[in-house]
């Protein structure tokens, strides 16, 4: 072998070498993007849904694809649980149990849809005699009894569908007759009050309750000896039989802890870790939520200390669920919105939590528009969040409102590409919901500058030491308050704001001026009573009478202030204080007004009631 053929051998291993390394870099680099190799979620999904459901059962699935196409592989191709009689929600892959949705017009399939889910529910199944035709199914009991009935995800206008409930096992929700509601709102407390039960089933039905439904269904449940009943009390004794030994979870496969590289995967593999985190979140909370309720009447202190050990452990464990979300789900926009929801409301749904959870609710806010640009709910109560932590937090005003300016150009830009809109942006009711926050941020410096803060100064002095009422501060300090009162819930400027109410209430309440002041704002109030300290209606209720004139010596004059006690009164949700007064208006309102007026304003009294 000469030089030049030794030199051309060693130049084309060489070149070999540089080609194969050039190939391996990109492969090594991008290996964790590609590498699906321990990518089981859907088939683990589609087990988990099977493991989720009883014998001699109806599965019904929602029209996706997880929980569609992993159930027709399972129940068609391998042959899993021939026991079930699987169709989906959509009517598209599994038997047509709605009919021929592509010849069956829209207002049929709707009322279609509703006889046909309450038909399964009580253990009918539907037939055609021609599935695009317009008609009703016939519907035929099942030939072994009435099924149990699994959904993956709750029906829409649930009141429509009987008096049932959804139940979750595992991934699936089975339909439950209502009455067994009663035993799992009374198991974990051991014993609740008959209307707080009656209020809990018609929130499950979605409807209100006749008393002589409620009572049938109580009945039912003493006679198979599940409840007993002392005087208003319900006392649990034994619950219904469960449809597992074991809870369908505890026979999951769950392996996604094993995949590092999971946050690179499509998003419907993705799509099966996030709903599965989603809904453990919402399971943990109901938990948590079951345990506050019997720790707030639980006075041994051992017990006390056992409840808040399982509060923390299983806050723990919804937080691992959270935290999975946000990584694993950090393009899906609905669910980021619903955690940032969850994390808005942890001060108000925990009461052993003092963390604020607010920036973690505005990252998750965030983050959602960054994958869905034209939600605009997002938008909505994003934009809200900045304005309530500038108002919280005056001294980071300036940072928040950066922000909000951002979202909102963010928002109006979007809006202009998107067909639905019109032309004028301004206009458009999407945009019209974030006027108000518009307005706030462009008068936070009148809300929150110097002359307000020397308002707040003369009206805490004012009151802090007996003074003379000053009523126009007054006014204005405490209205420029009540714009914002939304903003401040739970916070330290909203419990200030309230003490001094309640100081300058019982300084100048014998005040002329004052009463009629504070009467009609709080009236004024009282519709929007969930966002206003409830120990304010009520001091005022108890303690105004004495203000009011007698029905001998009232004028037509005096109404304005017997209507705002009315409505007063009435937000305190005490029949007898609300009674009074509605008494002490009609008798006043029948002395001074003409027989049409008074017939007027009884009916709206009797409507407010």
């Amino acid at each position: 072998m000469n030089y030049q053929t030794q030199s051309q051998k060693i130049s084309t291993i060489i070149l070999s070498t540089i080609v194969v390394v050039l190939a391996i870099i990109p492969a090594f680099n991008n290996y964790k993007y590609n590498d699906h190799s321990k990518n089981w979620l859907n088939h683990d999904y589609g087990k988990n849904l099977l493991s989720s459901t009883e014998e001699y059962s109806v599965f019904m699935t929602e029209g996706g694809d997880n929980q569609v196409f992993s159930s027709l592989y399972f129940t068609y191709a391998e042959k899993l649980r021939q026991d079930l009689f699987p169709y989906d929600q959509k009517g598209n892959i599994f038997k047509k149990i709605y009919g021929d949705l592509r010849y069956v017009i829209y207002d049929t399939l709707q009322e279609r849809s509703h006889i046909v889910n309450k038909a399964l529910f009580t253990g009918q199944e539907p037939f055609y005699t021609d599935i695009r035709s317009q008609k009703k199914p016939y519907l035929v009991p099942y030939a072994l009894g009435k099924p149990a009935t699994y959904l993956t995800w709750e029906l829409p206008e649930k009141q429509l569908l009987g008096d049932f409930y959804y139940k979750n096992y595992g991934l699936m929700y089975k339909i439950q007759e209502i009455r067994y509601a009663v035993i799992d709102y009374i198991e974990t407390l051991g014993s609740a009050n008959i209307n707080e039960i009656q209020l809990y089933l018609q929130e499950k039905l979605g409807r209100n309750i006749e008393q002589n439904e409620f009572n049938f269904w109580l009945d039912q449940l003493k006679q198979d000896g599940y409840i007993s009943q002392s005087n208003n009390t319900i006392l649990f004794l034994k619950s219904y039989p469960k449809p597992f030994k074991k809870e369908p979870v505890d026979n999951f496969i769950i392996r996604w802890d094993e995949i590092k590289n999971l946050e690179y995967f499509d998003y419907l593999s993705r799509e099966i870790v996030i709903s599965y985190s989603y809904e453990q979140v919402n399971l943990l909370r109901s938990q948590i939520e079951e345990l506050q309720k019997i720790r707030r009447i639980e006075t041994t202190k051992n017990k006390q200390e056992l409840l808040d050990t399982q509060m923390l452990d299983l806050w723990d464990e919804l937080i691992k669920y959270a935290d999975t979300i946000k990584k694993i789900g950090y393009d899906s926009a609905g669910t980021l919105h619903n955690l940032g929801i969850f994390y808005l409301n942890v001060p108000e749904t925990f009461d052993f939590i003092t963390e604020d959870y607010m920036s973690i609710a505005i990252e998750s806010w965030e983050n959602a528009l960054e994958s869905a640009p034209y939600s605009w709910s997002t938008y909505n109560i994003l934009l809200w969040a900045y304005v309530k932590q500038a108002i919280v937090e005056p001294q980071n005003s300036d940072i928040y409102f950066e922000q909000f300016d951002y979202y909102v150009d963010t928002m109006t830009n979007n809006m202009t590409h998107w067909k639905s809109m019109s032309k004028d942006i301004t206009k458009n009711p999407t945009y019209k919901s974030i006027e108000q926050l518009i307005e706030i941020r462009k008068r936070h410096a009148q809300l929150t500058g110097p002359r307000v803060i020397e308002q707040k100064n003369q009206v805490t002095q004012m009151i802090n030491n007996a003074q003379e009422l000053n009523l126009p501060v007054l006014q204005s300090y405490f209205g420029i308050v009540i714009n914002q009162i939304n903003f401040l819930d739970n916070t330290p400027q909203e419990r200030e704001f309230y003490e001094l109410w309640y100081k300058a209430w019982k300084l100048y309440q014998n005040n002329p001026e004052f009463f009629q002041w504070h009467t009609s704002t709080l009236g004024e109030l009282s519709a929007y009573g969930d966002l206003i300290e409830p120990r304010l209606f009520l001091i005022t209720a108890q303690e105004a009478d004495k203000y009011l004139p007698s029905l001998n010596t009232v004028t037509e004059n005096d109404l304005p202030n017997l209507i705002s006690m009315f409505k007063i009164a009435n937000a305190t949700e005490n029949s007898t204080l609300s009674s009074k007064y509605r008494i002490k208006l009609l008798d006043a309102s029948k002395k001074t007004l003409p027989q049409d007026q008074y017939s007027q304003i009884k009916q709206q009294i009797d409507s407010i009631n």
